[in-house]
């Protein structure tokens, strides 16, 4: 298992899976908050669907979802930029005859091991 957790794939999948639940997050909270908006401002701004979308509007459109990429792609692989690496835990391994209660742990402790 620790071969594994320190490979080069793990990274990927772990990067590209990290980067997919927070675009669908990130997605819904930003659908969410400009539906918010729209409710909030009244329906006077809202336009008929059948309407053309604009180049405008397109331009907008593609920038939500440029920085949704973006913001998401970041968030999961700055843990992995070596500078951080004693901010983020990643792939904490113990001895299996060790009896720790892991959640009472903290960064000192784990060092010390």
């Amino acid at each position: 298992q620790w071969p594994w957790l320190t490979s080069l794939n793990c990274s990927i999948l772990g990067v590209l899976s990290t980067t997919g639940n927070l675009i669908s997050l990130l997605a819904m909270a930003t659908l969410s908050l400009l539906r918010a908006s729209n409710i909030k401002t009244g329906l006077s701004r809202m336009r008929a669907p059948y309407r053309d979308v604009t180049a405008k509007g397109k331009c907008k459109a593609l920038s939500l979802v440029m920085i949704v990429i973006f913001v998401s792609s970041i968030a999961a692989i700055v843990p992995l930029i070596p500078i951080w690496e004693d901010f983020f835990v990643n792939g904490m391994h113990y001895d299996s005859r060790m009896r720790l209660f892991i959640r009472f742990s903290n960064k000192e402790v784990h060092f010390n091991i």
